[in-house]
């Protein structure tokens, strides 16, 4: 996209384990910024009450939407809107690649996510995502303002995300090579 706001989507349990409250504060930094974004976070959980205060003491009103629990059947629409895909996870109690970044690879939008020790296995070289830091809400608004005023770029992260999906994550291939490294012998 070369026009419209620069659209930021994340997906998850509303728990602590995803850090949404330091993607909201890069929200707020970025509109105090003047800068153009439309985010949404789309999941549901217990913290939604206290992420929904910390939008609106934030004043992002609409530049900041929450969505709810989707089905699975929504979800790719979700992932299409966006430019970017940002999970900003909690290191302490995250583990494991996280399937919201296959998913939204998987439409071909690049991801931002916390150092994950799995994320090197995802996102390779050449690389189709990014790592932020843990609990920054500063350089999660850099990345975004760097990488907005590069959409093709950006572009190419997700085409590449696409592309390592298909090859690494197929359930065919991978339940093949399952097979072949843990199968009986005959």
């Amino acid at each position: 996209r070369e026009s419209g706001p620069f659209r930021i989507l994340s997906v998850g349990s509303l728990f602590e384990c995803k850090g949404f409250e330091y993607l909201i504060e890069a929200c707020r930094i970025l509109a105090a910024d003047g800068f153009d974004f439309r985010a949404r976070i789309v999941g549901g959980g217990y913290l939604e009450p206290e992420l929904r205060a910390l939008s609106a003491a934030a004043r992002l009103g609409e530049k900041l939407e929450f969505c709810g629990y989707q089905s699975q059947a929504r979800m790719p629409g979700h992932y299409r809107w966006a430019d970017l895909f940002i999970l900003p996870a909690v290191l302490r109690i995250h583990w494991g690649i996280p399937n919201v970044l296959l998913e939204s690879l998987s439409c071909a939008v690049p991801v931002a996510c916390t150092a994950l020790p799995s994320l090197p296995e995802l996102y390779g070289d050449p690389p189709c995502g990014f790592v932020i830091p843990e609990k920054d809400p500063e350089a999660i608004a850099a990345l975004v303002r760097h990488w907005a005023s590069r959409p093709g770029e950006l572009r190419q992260y997700g085409r590449r995300g696409l592309e390592r999906v298909r090859a690494g994550w197929d359930i065919e291939k991978t339940a093949s090579a399952l097979g072949r490294l843990f199968g009986a012998e005959d």
